[in-house]
């Protein structure tokens, strides 16, 4: 292949992925879709298990959990130390942050296991509290492989109600996890880590 033709295979590849990467995602209509807050109850047992089949890893319930947002942010991770059991992030969100209008001129986006949330000019016009009230990113430890399946087919946009435990978890070489036990916390520690027994897709949002 010469020099020009690798030129116009680069040229052609780029276009083709700028024009997918713009017209991939439509958002659903505005609106709020999800007007409840996440409800946390009392850990239905202290005692410890297992996570998986001679993973090393262990977890305690916090607190029992339910959630039910819109999947503002979905990530797959494979290299580190989680991965083995928490294979996907997901960010949700609930109240303002389940409109469309509001989430969908946010950049939002997710690595090394933290949720980033930003506007430009063109950003909605509510408090950063807002934001951070009504969103969270979620490390989400299925509990079988049912809903292992069923959490590799949440997309963007979707409605996801998502039963389970807030866990602190604890693995080889002295890994620790604790999930947060607030929705108004910000920053390191901020994120809820969910051992998840029950993982529905509402609807889809996206077309």
């Amino acid at each position: 292949m010469t020099l020009r033709s690798c030129l116009w295979l680069v040229v052609l590849l780029l276009g083709g992925w700028l024009l997918w990467n713009g017209t991939a995602r439509r958002l659903p209509p505005a609106g709020v879709a999800v007007p409840e807050e996440p409800v946390q109850g009392a850990a239905k047992s202290t005692e410890e298990w297992p996570l998986g089949i001679s993973s090393g890893y262990y977890a305690t319930s916090l607190a029992s959990y339910r959630i039910r947002a819109r999947v503002l942010g979905v990530k797959r991770y494979y290299w580190d130390r989680a991965a083995a059991i928490a294979p996907r992030d997901l960010v949700l969100g609930w109240g303002v942050m389940s409109d469309p209008a509001f989430y969908g001129r946010l950049d939002i986006s997710q690595r090394g296991r933290f949720y980033v949330c930003e506007w430009g000019r063109g950003g909605p016009r509510i408090e950063r509290n807002e934001v951070g009230f009504h969103s969270s990113n979620n490390h989400l430890i299925p509990a079988d492989a049912a809903v292992a399946d069923a959490l590799s087919g949440v997309r963007l946009d979707d409605i996801v109600c998502i039963d389970g435990d807030l866990v602190q978890v604890r693995g080889p070489s002295g890994f620790r996890w604790r999930s947060s036990l607030t929705r108004t916390d910000t920053g390191d520690g901020a994120c809820e880590v969910i051992r998840v027994t029950a993982l529905t897709v509402e609807s889809h949002g996206g077309p």
